[in-house]
C-alpha cells in the first residue's frame, strides 16, 4: 500500500467511478484520526512521565490515554486495510467483468 494518494491505483483503470472518491475519503479520515490519536498518545505518555511520583491518578490517566491511543491507532490501521481491500476486490471484479465483456465482443466479431 502506498503511504499517500491511495486512490491513484484505482484511477489508472477507472472502471468504477465512485471507488477513487471513496478511497480518497478513507485516506482523509485515516490521516485525521491518526494525527488525533498520536497527539492523545503523546499527551498520555507525557502525563505519565511528568507526573509526581506519588500522584497515582495522573499515572493512571497517562497510562489510560497512552493505551487508548495505541489501541485506536491499531484499529484505524485494520479498518483502513479492510476498507481498502473491499474496494480493491470490487474494483478488480469489475475490471475482470469488463475484460471478459470486451473479449466476448471481440470473439463475436
Amino acid at each position: 500500500m502506498r503511504l499517500f494518494n491511495w486512490a491513484k491505483m484505482f484511477e489508472e483503470n477507472a472502471i468504477c467511478d465512485d471507488i477513487p472518491k471513496r478511497v480518497r475519503q478513507t485516506e482523509k479520515i485515516y490521516w485525521i484520526y491518526m494525527v488525533i490519536f498520536i497527539v492523545i498518545g503523546i499527551g498520555g505518555i507525557t502525563t505519565f512521565t511528568e507526573a509526581a511520583p506519588d500522584d497515582i491518578k495522573a499515572h493512571a490517566a497517562g497510562v489510560f490515554w497512552g493505551l487508548f491511543a495505541m489501541i485506536n491507532v491499531a484499529v484505524m490501521k485494520i479498518w483502513a486495510h479492510i476498507r481498502l481491500t473491499t474496494y480493491y476486490l470490487i474494483w478488480d471484479r469489475q475490471n475482470r467483468l469488463e475484460r471478459e465483456l470486451r473479449k466476448s465482443e471481440a470473439m463475436d466479431l
